[in-house]
Formats: C-alpha cells, structure tokens, sequence
C-alpha cells in the first residue's frame, strides 16, 4: 500500500445512503477494497440493477481525500462522457414534440458559422448523424484550465466543424458532435442546457444531485478530482471547462443514475412519470445506418460498438448491451445495461486511471449475466509501408489557412514530413494499416489563444488510390484534440 494511503481503513461500512450487496457480489466488493487500499482510486462508487431493481448501491474511499470525507451512492462525480445519454434525451425531447428534425441538416439549426464538408455534400451532416458518431467529424476535445473561458461553439464550428470523409459511411467518436446538438436543443427550447434538463428529465425522476454542476446545497456531497503523478501521489486537479459542454459537462451519482438507467430499461417511463416516448427511448439504443467504425484508431469496446443516439450498443458477454464510459482528467466512468435483463452495473470514480471503472463494471457484469467472453476485436497492428511508399504532396486545411504539406514514405517504414518552408521532420508511432496510417512530429501548428507550448501533430489518414485524405490533431493530453483536414496526392 502507498504511503500516503495508509490512512485509508482496510474495511468499508455500509453508509446510511448505501444498500449492501447480495452474497454473490461479496467477490466484486472485496476486489473494490483492494483496489481503494492500493491505491488505484480515491474513491469509487457502484449501483447495481437487476430486474428493473437497485440491489446494490455504495460508496467506498474518500470523495475528498484532504477532508477525508467518504464516498457513498449519492457522492456527486462529474460525468465526463457519461453526459452524452443525458444530451441525447434531451435532444428526444425536442424531437418527439417536432421542434427538431433527426435527419434535417444540422446547417439549418446553426445560427452563424456553419459545418463544412471535404467529402460528400455538407447537407449529409444530419442532426442524427452527429447522434450516432457518422457525420464524418474528426476526433475533437478541448478542457480549459485555470478560469480560461471556452472558445464559443460558433468558433468552434468555424474552426474544427468539417466532415473529412463522406457522412454516414465511418463512425469516428466525436465530443463536437455532441457540443453542438446541446446548443442547438439550447436553441430550439430557447432555455440553458442544465436548465432545461433539470425541468424536463432531472428534476420529473427525482434526480436531485444532477445538472450541468453541482446543485446549490449539494457541495457536500461533490467528488473532487485527481490525477495520479509518476510518484504514486493524487493531485486534486482544478475545475475547468470546455467548448464541448453537451459532451462532457454534467454531474450525477450512481443513485440518480440508476433512476436514469431505469428509466430507459423501461422504455422513457420510471414511477410513472414519462420522459420520453417509447419509439424515442428505442431510437436512443438502436445504431442506425450501416457506417463501420474507422479501422485501426478506435480503442476498447468502441472497436465493437455502434451507436443509437446517446448510447453505445454493442453485444457484451453473450448479450445485448447499450453503454457509455467517460473519461478525463480526474474522471473515469462506466454505464453498462442489460436490457434483456433488466440489469445494469454503474459505477464511478474520481480519478483518470480506467482500471478501477473498467474492472469493476466488468466484474459486477459477469454476476449479472454470466460468464461468456466477448470476442475482442483484433486491432491491425503496423504493417510493411506497402502501397503508401512514396512521396505525397498537398494540404492541410488549418483554420487560419492552408499549409502545404509532403509526405515522403520509405520502403522500410521511415517517415518524413515538410510543412510550408520548414526542412523535413522524421515521423515516430509511425503505423501501417491495409489502408490506413497513423504517425506523429514534433511540430505544432496555432491552437489555442492561451496555450504556448508544443502541441505535436498526430496523424490519421486513410489511402484510396493515389489520394490520401484525413486529418491531423494538434494534441496535447489533458489539454485539448484539435483537427485540421489532410488532404495528399502521390508525386
């Protein structure tokens, strides 16, 4: 055990909020404790619902080391993306009663800046598409510390709203996506974001410790964030923002969570009360359209997963499953349910390290609904340089103006890159796929107003024929994932 985790008692008592756990889970509990004293996490907490019921509910270590204050079920933890099913029932909301349109144009929701499209026609940019992760956005996160105030969304849309390949063909994780279709559900019920969802889901499903912050008299019961440095120690991080609120913003606890969860197992109904229509809580656990996730970059369960709207959907121990995870500096989280069993495990932590979430989930899944392995996907591993041995030339679209760019690839796999005027700089995590590549520089290009430092380039590109296309992101972890469109042609 970590020394500065010795304080940290070695048995957990049940809190007055928490509900202990059925004989069967004594497993799940016990490798939770060990993974509190070793120091994996701060704090976890876990609900668990089998037949439509909370069977289990608790909170173990410290929401807040430096007061020692414990964790239990209604501990507030940020969400991270975890928010995304909270911004996809809103959006239903507004569907279901026809102020939005799932397969209209997005464009025609924006007031100002507008998405643009370097493949298909920006018309294919669907209000659904952005649901389901298949408008054909890049990879995009944005955290601003430090009181810094977030770029606008109209920013965000001129700078980083492209589709880089035809929408509705691959499915490419977005937070932008989901940025905007809060804003645009902002706009169509003219109230703010937390606001909205407090009178229309919240507060109607006894969701009292949920909204885009921590509620007023709740500050008690708030989860405070760490990350973990290279000496073993919890550093509390600091509150920041985003430009990505629909994505990322909200806050909750397993208890209320469960109350949501429950909610969609019943198809939009809980204790009476409907939140949405039965077609809508449906359509939010049902991946539409035939786009394949984009090969050789997704990571985890993403590699099988496809969308509905909010959710995640994807077969998991031998059943069907609808899920979300979160994670960002100081937050790692898992939502799994089992809707042929009426069962779902949640459970949240309040540091980056996945493992506590990810395990435990798994765990407690496994006593849910049994034992059976889910096939892992096979990630493509790098490859000979193959058909991508040459030399490119073309651009990169940044937002203040196109730099043009060569590409030159050897036989043996190295990997060089010349922007503008500046000499060649070699590659490295250079990887080879049938008909992708990935690579990294040392080199930056302008991102943020506040940040000076060196943000290298990560690139993902696909070949088709002689024409390379993809993107670029300027990334920084913690920081920000900001794309620019790669566009090259075989010299």
């Amino acid at each position: 055990m970590r020394a500065f985790l010795l304080f940290i008692l070695t048995t957990f008592p049940i809190g007055a909020a928490d509900i202990a756990p059925p004989p069967e889970f004594a497993g799940v509990r016990q490798f939770i404790e060990q993974g509190i004293t070793q120091g994996l996490s701060p704090a976890v907490s876990i609900a668990v619902i089998r037949n439509g019921a909370v069977v289990w509910s608790e909170g173990f270590g410290y929401a807040d080391l430096e007061a020692r204050r414990r964790a239990t079920g209604d501990s507030i933890y940020s969400m991270a993306s975890v928010s995304k099913p909270f911004t996809g029932t809103a959006l239903m909301t507004q569907v279901q009663k026809g102020a939005i349109e799932l397969d209209r144009p997005v464009n025609d929701y924006l007031p100002g800046a507008k998405f643009r499209n370097y493949a298909g026609d920006a018309r294919e940019i669907t209000v659904r598409r952005l649901a389901n992760h298949t408008a054909g956005l890049p990879t995009h996160f944005n955290f601003f510390h430090d009181g810094t105030p977030a770029t606008p969304v109209d920013e965000m849309v001129r700078r980083y709203g492209f589709a880089f390949v035809k929408p509705g063909t691959r499915q490419e994780y977005s937070n932008l996506a989901f940025g905007v279709l809060a804003y645009i559900t902002e706009l169509v019920s003219k109230t703010p974001r937390g606001e909205y969802l407090e009178h229309t889901v919240f507060d109607p499903l006894k969701m009292t410790r949920t909204s885009d912050h921590v509620r007023a008299g709740r500050e008690g019961d708030a989860a405070m964030q760490y990350v973990m440095d290279a000496a073993g120690r919890f550093l509390r991080t600091r509150p920041y923002a985003f430009d990505h609120p629909g994505a990322s913003v909200y806050w909750s606890s397993v208890n209320d969570l469960a109350r949501f969860v429950r909610m969609h197992l019943n198809d939009g109904e809980l204790d009476g009360v409907r939140i949405l229509k039965r077609e809508s809580a449906i359509a939010m656990r049902t991946p539409a359209g035939t786009a394949v996730a984009a090969e050789g970059f997704n990571e985890g369960s993403l590699a099988n997963s496809r969308f509905g709207i909010g959710w995640a959907v994807e077969r998991y121990l031998g059943h069907e499953s609808f899920w979300h995870s979160g994670g960002m500096p100081g937050v790692s989280n898992m939502v799994r349910v089992f809707p042929e069993n009426q069962s779902a495990v949640i459970v949240l932590t309040n540091t980056d390290d996945r493992t506590m979430a990810r395990e435990t989930a798994l765990r407690a899944a496994r006593v849910l609904v049994g034992e059976e392995q889910t096939p892992v996907a096979v990630q493509v591993g790098s490859e000979p340089a193959g058909d991508f041995a040459g030399t490119w030339t073309g651009r990169i679209e940044h937002f203040d103006g196109a730099v043009q760019a060569r590409l030159t690839v050897g036989a043996d796999g190295k990997v060089e890159l010349s922007m503008g005027n500046r000499p060649p700089i070699g590659m490295e995590e250079v990887g080879f796929g049938k008909a992708y590549f990935t690579g990294t520089v040392e080199a930056m290009l302008r991102t943020r107003e506040d940040f000076h430092g060196l943000a290298p380039l990560r690139f993902r590109l696909w070949r088709e024929g002689k024409r390379i296309t993809g993107y670029a992101m300027s990334n920084v972890s913690g920081y920000f994932g900001l794309s620019s469109y790669v566009e090259l042609v075989r010299k």
